[in-house]
């Protein structure tokens, strides 16, 4: 309830339908995100890396448990990224 959606890209193309009502329902905030050049990601990628910037990885499961790593997801009680190794 609440959250935050980032949508980065349209695979479906710019005409794509979205069901509005479980975003309502939900009160849930779309926010359209626009990606850079590659030169920008590059220099993302450079300053993440100088930082020393590492994402918090709450869980990882082998290939073979992705039913389990799904689960886990959907139970939403974890803090951080969940690996799922392949």
């Amino acid at each position: 309830m609440g959250g935050n959606i980032c949508l980065v890209g349209l695979l479906s193309g710019a005409g794509g339908r979205v069901d509005m009502l479980p975003l309502l329902a939900k009160t849930l905030h779309v926010h359209g995100v626009v990606s850079g050049s590659v030169e920008m990601l590059e220099r993302m990628v450079c300053m993440i890396e100088h930082l020393g910037i590492r994402p918090v990885i709450d869980q990882e499961f082998e290939m073979r448990d992705f039913a389990a790593a799904f689960e886990y997801l959907s139970a939403g009680r974890h803090v951080g990224k969940i690996v799922v190794r392949v």
